[in-house]
Protein backbone atom coordinates (compact mmCIF):
# COMPACT_ATOMS: atom_id res chain seq x y z
CA UNK A 1 0.00 0.00 0.00
CA UNK A 2 1.07 3.38 -0.47
CA UNK A 3 2.09 5.81 2.22
CA UNK A 4 2.26 9.67 2.29
CA UNK A 5 1.49 12.39 4.89
CA UNK A 6 -1.53 13.75 5.88
CA UNK A 7 -0.22 17.22 4.96
CA UNK A 8 1.24 16.21 1.55
CA UNK A 9 -2.18 14.14 0.79
CA UNK A 10 -4.71 17.61 1.79
CA UNK A 11 -2.37 19.43 -0.99
CA UNK A 12 -2.50 17.67 -3.81
CA UNK A 13 -6.07 15.69 -2.89
CA UNK A 14 -8.70 19.04 -1.98
CA UNK A 15 -11.79 18.43 -0.52
CA UNK A 16 -14.71 17.94 -2.97
CA UNK A 17 -12.61 15.54 -5.76
CA UNK A 18 -15.28 14.17 -8.08
CA UNK A 19 -14.40 10.78 -9.07
CA UNK A 20 -17.13 8.08 -11.83
CA UNK A 21 -16.60 4.52 -10.65
CA UNK A 22 -17.41 2.68 -13.74
CA UNK A 23 -18.30 -0.93 -13.21
CA UNK A 24 -21.01 -3.77 -13.82
CA UNK A 25 -23.87 -4.58 -11.51
CA UNK A 26 -25.30 -7.39 -13.10
CA UNK A 27 -23.74 -9.87 -10.41
CA UNK A 28 -22.88 -8.96 -6.47
CA UNK A 29 -19.65 -11.13 -6.17
CA UNK A 30 -16.66 -9.94 -4.47
CA UNK A 31 -15.44 -7.01 -6.57
CA UNK A 32 -19.31 -5.66 -5.98
CA UNK A 33 -18.43 -6.12 -2.58
CA UNK A 34 -15.39 -4.75 -2.44
CA UNK A 35 -17.11 -1.77 -4.50
CA UNK A 36 -19.81 -1.14 -1.89
CA UNK A 37 -17.33 -1.33 0.82
CA UNK A 38 -16.15 1.78 -0.52
CA UNK A 39 -19.30 3.47 -1.24
CA UNK A 40 -20.55 2.90 2.15
CA UNK A 41 -17.48 4.04 3.76
CA UNK A 42 -15.80 6.81 2.07
CA UNK A 43 -15.98 10.41 3.16
CA UNK A 44 -18.10 12.03 0.25
CA UNK A 45 -17.70 15.40 1.41
CA UNK A 46 -13.79 14.38 0.64
CA UNK A 47 -14.73 12.76 -2.32
CA UNK A 48 -17.66 13.40 -4.35
CA UNK A 49 -18.48 9.46 -5.66
CA UNK A 50 -20.31 9.25 -8.74
CA UNK A 51 -21.05 5.69 -9.78
CA UNK A 52 -21.80 4.59 -13.33
CA UNK A 53 -23.50 0.96 -13.58
CA UNK A 54 -23.04 -1.09 -16.32
CA UNK A 55 -26.55 -2.88 -16.35
CA UNK A 56 -28.56 -5.38 -17.87
CA UNK A 57 -32.54 -3.29 -18.26
CA UNK A 58 -34.37 -6.82 -18.69
CA UNK A 59 -32.86 -7.95 -15.32
CA UNK A 60 -34.72 -6.14 -11.81
CA UNK A 61 -32.45 -3.81 -9.56
CA UNK A 62 -29.42 -6.20 -7.89
CA UNK A 63 -28.04 -5.20 -4.80
CA UNK A 64 -25.71 -3.07 -5.05
CA UNK A 65 -28.71 -1.07 -6.89
CA UNK A 66 -30.72 -0.77 -3.76
CA UNK A 67 -27.76 -0.17 -1.37
CA UNK A 68 -26.27 2.90 -3.36
CA UNK A 69 -30.03 3.93 -3.06
CA UNK A 70 -30.51 3.18 0.60
CA UNK A 71 -27.28 5.12 1.04
CA UNK A 72 -28.91 8.36 -0.91
CA UNK A 73 -26.34 7.90 -3.58
CA UNK A 74 -27.00 9.42 -7.18
CA UNK A 75 -25.40 7.45 -10.35
CA UNK A 76 -26.42 6.42 -13.91
CA UNK A 77 -27.51 3.27 -15.29
CA UNK A 78 -25.82 2.41 -18.46
CA UNK A 79 -27.63 -0.57 -20.35
CA UNK A 80 -24.81 -3.46 -21.62
CA UNK A 81 -27.40 -4.28 -24.59
CA UNK A 82 -30.87 -4.19 -25.41
CA UNK A 83 -31.79 -7.71 -24.81
CA UNK A 84 -30.57 -10.93 -23.96
CA UNK A 85 -28.39 -12.59 -26.14
CA UNK A 86 -30.46 -15.74 -26.23
CA UNK A 87 -33.44 -13.08 -27.83
CA UNK A 88 -30.52 -12.37 -30.89
CA UNK A 89 -27.43 -10.40 -31.42
CA UNK A 90 -27.23 -6.70 -30.10
CA UNK A 91 -24.35 -5.73 -32.81
CA UNK A 92 -24.36 -2.09 -31.80
CA UNK A 93 -24.34 -2.70 -28.14
CA UNK A 94 -20.93 -1.57 -27.19
CA UNK A 95 -20.93 1.74 -29.49
CA UNK A 96 -24.58 2.63 -27.81
CA UNK A 97 -22.57 1.84 -24.37
CA UNK A 98 -19.58 3.96 -24.93
CA UNK A 99 -21.57 7.10 -26.13
CA UNK A 100 -23.94 6.81 -22.95
CA UNK A 101 -20.27 7.01 -21.07
CA UNK A 102 -19.14 9.32 -23.09
CA UNK A 103 -22.17 11.55 -22.40
CA UNK A 104 -21.77 10.66 -18.67
CA UNK A 105 -18.19 11.79 -18.54
CA UNK A 106 -18.23 14.72 -20.59
CA UNK A 107 -21.45 16.49 -18.55
CA UNK A 108 -20.08 15.07 -15.10
CA UNK A 109 -16.49 17.42 -14.85
CA UNK A 110 -14.52 14.35 -13.35
CA UNK A 111 -10.95 14.98 -11.98
CA UNK A 112 -10.84 11.25 -11.99
CA UNK A 113 -11.82 7.93 -13.59
CA UNK A 114 -12.47 4.09 -11.50
CA UNK A 115 -12.85 1.31 -13.19
CA UNK A 116 -13.81 -1.95 -12.35
CA UNK A 117 -13.45 -5.12 -14.81
CA UNK A 118 -12.70 -5.83 -17.82
CA UNK A 119 -15.64 -4.01 -19.60
CA UNK A 120 -15.34 -1.02 -17.59
CA UNK A 121 -11.73 -1.29 -17.94
CA UNK A 122 -11.82 -1.77 -22.45
CA UNK A 123 -15.23 0.98 -22.86
CA UNK A 124 -14.59 3.34 -20.12
CA UNK A 125 -11.29 3.68 -19.96
CA UNK A 126 -11.00 4.19 -23.65
CA UNK A 127 -14.00 7.19 -23.24
CA UNK A 128 -11.48 8.22 -20.07
CA UNK A 129 -8.48 8.53 -22.68
CA UNK A 130 -11.08 10.59 -25.20
CA UNK A 131 -11.87 13.24 -22.63
CA UNK A 132 -8.52 13.57 -21.16
CA UNK A 133 -9.64 12.69 -17.92
CA UNK A 134 -6.94 10.25 -15.70
CA UNK A 135 -7.82 6.95 -15.07
CA UNK A 136 -7.50 4.23 -12.36
CA UNK A 137 -8.47 0.67 -12.81
CA UNK A 138 -8.68 -1.82 -9.98
CA UNK A 139 -7.29 -5.39 -11.43
CA UNK A 140 -10.05 -7.81 -9.03
CA UNK A 141 -8.18 -10.74 -10.75
CA UNK A 142 -8.74 -13.15 -14.23
CA UNK A 143 -10.74 -15.95 -15.17
CA UNK A 144 -9.74 -17.92 -18.31
CA UNK A 145 -12.17 -20.98 -18.19
CA UNK A 146 -12.60 -20.34 -22.21
CA UNK A 147 -11.67 -19.04 -25.04
CA UNK A 148 -14.26 -16.33 -24.97
CA UNK A 149 -12.50 -15.38 -21.36
CA UNK A 150 -9.70 -15.49 -22.68
CA UNK A 151 -10.12 -12.88 -25.36
CA UNK A 152 -11.60 -10.88 -22.98
CA UNK A 153 -8.94 -11.26 -20.02
CA UNK A 154 -6.72 -10.17 -23.43
CA UNK A 155 -8.24 -6.88 -23.92
CA UNK A 156 -8.70 -6.09 -20.65
CA UNK A 157 -4.78 -6.22 -20.36
CA UNK A 158 -4.30 -3.92 -23.44
CA UNK A 159 -6.91 -1.77 -21.72
CA UNK A 160 -4.83 -2.04 -18.25
CA UNK A 161 -1.26 -0.65 -20.35
CA UNK A 162 -3.89 2.53 -21.05
CA UNK A 163 -4.17 3.37 -17.61
CA UNK A 164 -2.65 5.91 -15.25
CA UNK A 165 -2.55 3.50 -12.27
CA UNK A 166 -3.62 -0.51 -11.66
CA UNK A 167 -4.83 -1.33 -8.04
CA UNK A 168 -4.03 -4.95 -7.45
CA UNK A 169 -5.67 -6.58 -4.41
CA UNK A 170 -2.75 -9.36 -4.48
CA UNK A 171 0.90 -9.76 -4.88
CA UNK A 172 -0.04 -12.63 -7.13
CA UNK A 173 -1.93 -10.51 -9.90
CA UNK A 174 0.52 -7.39 -9.76
CA UNK A 175 3.13 -10.07 -10.52
CA UNK A 176 0.56 -11.64 -13.67
CA UNK A 177 0.25 -8.04 -14.88
CA UNK A 178 3.93 -6.88 -14.86
CA UNK A 179 4.74 -10.49 -16.57
CA UNK A 180 2.40 -9.33 -19.06
CA UNK A 181 3.29 -6.20 -19.91
CA UNK A 182 2.24 -3.41 -17.47
CA UNK A 183 5.47 -1.43 -15.46
CA UNK A 184 5.80 -2.54 -11.85
CA UNK A 185 5.92 1.25 -10.81
CA UNK A 186 2.45 1.52 -12.22
CA UNK A 187 0.97 -0.96 -10.13
CA UNK A 188 -0.52 -0.54 -6.73
CA UNK A 189 -1.59 -3.67 -4.51
CA UNK A 190 -4.14 -2.66 -1.84
CA UNK A 191 -5.40 -5.57 -0.43
CA UNK A 192 -9.47 -5.78 0.10
CA UNK A 193 -10.88 -4.42 3.55
CA UNK A 194 -13.48 -5.95 5.62
CA UNK A 195 -15.74 -4.35 7.77
CA UNK A 196 -16.09 -4.18 11.47
CA UNK A 197 -17.42 -7.78 13.13
CA UNK A 198 -20.15 -8.06 15.43
CA UNK A 199 -19.88 -8.86 19.44
CA UNK A 200 -19.86 -12.03 20.92
CA UNK A 201 -23.59 -11.87 22.21
CA UNK A 202 -24.89 -10.55 18.57
CA UNK A 203 -22.54 -13.50 17.47
CA UNK A 204 -24.63 -16.12 19.43
CA UNK A 205 -27.98 -15.14 18.33
CA UNK A 206 -27.62 -15.11 15.21
CA UNK A 207 -26.14 -18.40 15.40
CA UNK A 208 -29.32 -19.99 16.76
CA UNK A 209 -31.52 -18.11 14.38
CA UNK A 210 -29.86 -19.14 11.29
CA UNK A 211 -29.42 -23.02 12.75
CA UNK A 212 -32.77 -22.60 13.66
CA UNK A 213 -34.54 -21.47 10.44
CA UNK A 214 -32.30 -24.23 8.41
CA UNK A 215 -33.15 -27.01 10.82
CA UNK A 216 -29.34 -27.69 11.46
CA UNK A 217 -28.72 -29.23 15.47
CA UNK A 218 -25.80 -28.13 17.46
CA UNK A 219 -24.32 -31.42 17.24
CA UNK A 220 -24.38 -31.59 13.47
CA UNK A 221 -20.25 -29.98 11.86
CA UNK A 222 -21.41 -27.01 9.83
CA UNK A 223 -19.40 -26.35 6.60
CA UNK A 224 -20.12 -23.29 5.03
CA UNK A 225 -19.12 -22.06 1.24
CA UNK A 226 -19.99 -18.27 0.15
CA UNK A 227 -19.53 -17.05 -3.26
CA UNK A 228 -20.23 -17.13 -6.81
CA UNK A 229 -20.89 -21.02 -8.15
CA UNK A 230 -18.76 -21.38 -10.90
CA UNK A 231 -16.07 -23.68 -12.19
CA UNK A 232 -12.84 -21.70 -11.10
CA UNK A 233 -14.34 -21.28 -7.58
CA UNK A 234 -14.12 -25.39 -6.98
CA UNK A 235 -17.44 -26.37 -5.39
CA UNK A 236 -17.71 -29.46 -7.22
CA UNK A 237 -14.46 -30.17 -4.84
CA UNK A 238 -16.36 -29.11 -1.82
CA UNK A 239 -18.99 -31.16 -2.45
CA UNK A 240 -17.25 -34.41 -3.35
CA UNK A 241 -15.28 -33.61 -0.26
CA UNK A 242 -18.89 -33.89 1.79
CA UNK A 243 -20.07 -37.15 0.18
CA UNK A 244 -16.66 -38.76 1.39
CA UNK A 245 -17.04 -36.94 5.35
CA UNK A 246 -20.91 -38.68 5.16
CA UNK A 247 -19.52 -41.59 3.90
CA UNK A 248 -17.22 -42.19 6.66
CA UNK A 249 -19.99 -41.53 9.18
CA UNK A 250 -19.57 -38.13 10.07
CA UNK A 251 -22.57 -36.01 11.07
CA UNK A 252 -21.59 -33.13 8.05
CA UNK A 253 -23.68 -30.69 6.79
CA UNK A 254 -22.86 -28.11 3.80
CA UNK A 255 -24.49 -24.58 3.56
CA UNK A 256 -23.73 -23.07 0.18
CA UNK A 257 -24.73 -19.40 -0.71
CA UNK A 258 -24.18 -17.85 -3.56
CA UNK A 259 -25.30 -18.36 -7.32
CA UNK A 260 -23.81 -18.23 -10.47
CA UNK A 261 -23.60 -20.22 -14.25
CA UNK A 262 -22.51 -23.43 -12.48
CA UNK A 263 -25.65 -23.96 -9.95
CA UNK A 264 -27.70 -26.43 -12.37
CA UNK A 265 -24.18 -28.39 -12.71
CA UNK A 266 -24.39 -28.16 -8.82
CA UNK A 267 -27.79 -29.19 -8.63
CA UNK A 268 -26.90 -32.30 -10.55
CA UNK A 269 -24.09 -33.25 -8.57
CA UNK A 270 -26.10 -33.13 -4.88
CA UNK A 271 -29.18 -35.16 -6.70
CA UNK A 272 -26.47 -37.86 -8.42
CA UNK A 273 -24.60 -37.86 -5.28
CA UNK A 274 -27.28 -38.54 -3.13
CA UNK A 275 -26.41 -35.06 -1.38
CA UNK A 276 -29.88 -33.69 -0.69
CA UNK A 277 -30.39 -33.94 2.92
CA UNK A 278 -26.67 -32.69 3.59
CA UNK A 279 -26.49 -30.32 1.29
CA UNK A 280 -28.37 -26.72 1.72
CA UNK A 281 -28.46 -24.66 -1.57
CA UNK A 282 -29.48 -21.46 0.02
CA UNK A 283 -29.13 -19.20 -3.12
CA UNK A 284 -28.20 -15.69 -3.27
CA UNK A 285 -28.29 -13.71 0.43
CA UNK A 286 -28.30 -10.09 1.08
CA UNK A 287 -27.14 -10.19 4.45
CA UNK A 288 -24.06 -12.73 4.73
CA UNK A 289 -23.10 -11.48 7.93
CA UNK A 290 -26.43 -12.76 9.42
CA UNK A 291 -25.66 -16.47 8.71
CA UNK A 292 -21.91 -16.98 8.87
CA UNK A 293 -22.00 -17.31 12.82
CA UNK A 294 -24.11 -20.20 12.26
CA UNK A 295 -21.20 -22.38 10.21
CA UNK A 296 -18.04 -24.28 12.03
CA UNK A 297 -16.18 -24.01 9.45
CA UNK A 298 -15.63 -21.97 6.52
CA UNK A 299 -14.35 -23.71 3.45
CA UNK A 300 -12.72 -21.95 0.22
CA UNK A 301 -12.30 -24.40 -2.71
CA UNK A 302 -11.28 -21.47 -5.06
CA UNK A 303 -8.80 -22.19 -8.08
CA UNK A 304 -7.88 -18.97 -8.54
CA UNK A 305 -8.43 -15.97 -6.22
CA UNK A 306 -7.39 -12.70 -5.89
CA UNK A 307 -7.88 -11.56 -2.28
CA UNK A 308 -11.45 -13.21 -1.28
CA UNK A 309 -14.03 -11.00 0.60
CA UNK A 310 -15.53 -13.86 1.73
CA UNK A 311 -12.91 -15.54 3.29
CA UNK A 312 -12.19 -11.97 5.25
CA UNK A 313 -15.73 -11.73 6.81
CA UNK A 314 -15.57 -15.23 7.84
CA UNK A 315 -12.77 -14.46 9.47
CA UNK A 316 -13.72 -11.43 10.99
CA UNK A 317 -16.55 -13.58 12.53
CA UNK A 318 -14.50 -15.69 14.00
CA UNK A 319 -14.76 -18.60 12.06
CA UNK A 320 -11.57 -21.20 11.04
CA UNK A 321 -11.17 -21.35 7.62
CA UNK A 322 -9.82 -23.94 4.93
CA UNK A 323 -9.04 -22.80 1.73
CA UNK A 324 -6.83 -23.51 -1.15
CA UNK A 325 -2.84 -21.84 -1.20
CA UNK A 326 -4.13 -19.89 -4.76
CA UNK A 327 -3.84 -16.30 -5.46
CA UNK A 328 -3.49 -14.15 -2.53
CA UNK A 329 -4.63 -16.17 0.36
CA UNK A 330 -1.45 -17.52 1.30
CA UNK A 331 -0.87 -13.81 2.42
CA UNK A 332 -3.93 -13.61 4.09
CA UNK A 333 -3.66 -17.14 6.22
CA UNK A 334 -0.55 -18.95 8.04
CA UNK A 335 -1.39 -22.32 7.87
CA UNK A 336 -1.87 -24.02 11.29
CA UNK A 337 -2.08 -20.13 13.29
CA UNK A 338 -4.91 -18.54 11.77
CA UNK A 339 -6.40 -21.26 9.39
CA UNK A 340 -5.27 -24.18 7.15
CA UNK A 341 -4.15 -24.16 3.70
CA UNK A 342 -4.58 -27.14 1.60
CA UNK A 343 -3.75 -27.92 -2.47
CA UNK A 344 -6.11 -26.93 -5.11
CA UNK A 345 -8.51 -29.16 -6.83
CA UNK A 346 -8.41 -32.10 -4.22
CA UNK A 347 -11.37 -33.38 -2.13
CA UNK A 348 -8.88 -35.13 -0.40
CA UNK A 349 -7.22 -32.52 1.09
CA UNK A 350 -10.78 -30.90 2.44
CA UNK A 351 -11.75 -33.97 4.08
CA UNK A 352 -8.11 -34.67 5.51
CA UNK A 353 -8.55 -30.60 7.03
CA UNK A 354 -11.97 -31.09 8.27
CA UNK A 355 -10.67 -33.87 10.18
CA UNK A 356 -7.62 -32.01 11.64
CA UNK A 357 -10.03 -29.72 12.92
CA UNK A 358 -12.89 -32.22 14.38
CA UNK A 359 -10.64 -33.47 15.95
CA UNK A 360 -9.30 -30.71 17.58
CA UNK A 361 -11.70 -28.89 19.66
CA UNK A 362 -8.55 -26.47 21.05
CA UNK A 363 -7.31 -25.67 17.12
CA UNK A 364 -10.99 -24.54 16.18
CA UNK A 365 -10.83 -22.12 19.20
CA UNK A 366 -7.38 -20.90 18.36
CA UNK A 367 -7.74 -20.72 14.65
CA UNK A 368 -10.89 -18.42 14.90
CA UNK A 369 -9.56 -15.92 17.09
CA UNK A 370 -6.74 -15.54 15.74
CA UNK A 371 -8.14 -15.07 11.94
CA UNK A 372 -10.47 -12.29 13.58
CA UNK A 373 -7.59 -10.58 15.22
CA UNK A 374 -5.67 -11.18 11.52
CA UNK A 375 -7.99 -9.26 9.68
CA UNK A 376 -9.19 -7.02 12.11
CA UNK A 377 -5.84 -5.59 12.59
CA UNK A 378 -4.67 -5.74 9.32
CA UNK A 379 -7.61 -5.70 6.83
CA UNK A 380 -9.35 -2.69 8.28
CA UNK A 381 -11.86 0.26 6.43
CA UNK A 382 -9.69 2.68 7.26
CA UNK A 383 -6.12 2.03 5.89
CA UNK A 384 -7.54 0.54 2.86
CA UNK A 385 -9.83 3.85 1.75
CA UNK A 386 -6.68 6.06 2.37
CA UNK A 387 -4.05 3.39 0.63
CA UNK A 388 -6.74 4.15 -2.74
CA UNK A 389 -6.91 7.91 -1.99
CA UNK A 390 -3.36 8.15 -1.59
CA UNK A 391 -3.75 6.20 -5.72
CA UNK A 392 -6.19 8.89 -6.16
CA UNK A 393 -3.34 11.22 -5.08
CA UNK A 394 -0.29 9.85 -6.84
CA UNK A 395 -2.51 10.34 -10.16
CA UNK A 396 -3.52 13.43 -9.94
CA UNK A 397 -0.42 14.94 -9.22
CA UNK A 398 1.19 13.13 -12.19
CA UNK A 399 -1.41 14.11 -14.64
CA UNK A 400 -1.54 17.55 -13.22
CA UNK A 401 2.08 17.99 -13.64
CA UNK A 402 2.28 16.02 -17.52
CA UNK A 403 -1.04 17.93 -18.92
CA UNK A 404 -0.73 14.32 -20.89
CA UNK A 405 -3.46 11.61 -20.96
CA UNK A 406 -1.51 8.32 -20.02
CA UNK A 407 1.02 6.77 -22.39
CA UNK A 408 1.37 3.11 -23.01
CA UNK A 409 3.41 1.04 -20.78
CA UNK A 410 6.63 -0.81 -21.32
CA UNK A 411 7.33 -4.23 -19.53
CA UNK A 412 7.99 -4.17 -15.68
Amino acid sequence: MMGGRAGDRAAVFPSGCRVAHILAAVEFGGAEKVSLTFFRNVDRQKVEVYPILLVRPWEEDGLLVKELQRAGYVFARVPVAKRPSREGRDFFRLLRCARRIYAELKDGCFDLVHTHGYFADIIGGMVARWLKIPVVSTCHGFISLDAKLSLYNTLDIMALRLMHQVITVSERIKSDLVERGLAGDRVEVVQNAVESAYGSSERSRRRADFRSSYGLGEDELVLGYVGRLSAEKGVLYLLEAVAQLGSSGHQVRLVVVGDGPQRKEVESFVQARDLAARVILAGFQEDVSALLPGLDIFVLPSLTEGTSMALLEAMAAGLPVIATAVGGTPRVITSGQNGILIEAQSADAIVDAVFQLAADPQLVERVGEAAMERVLSEFGVDSWLQAIEDVYAKVLVGARGSGQAPLESGGG
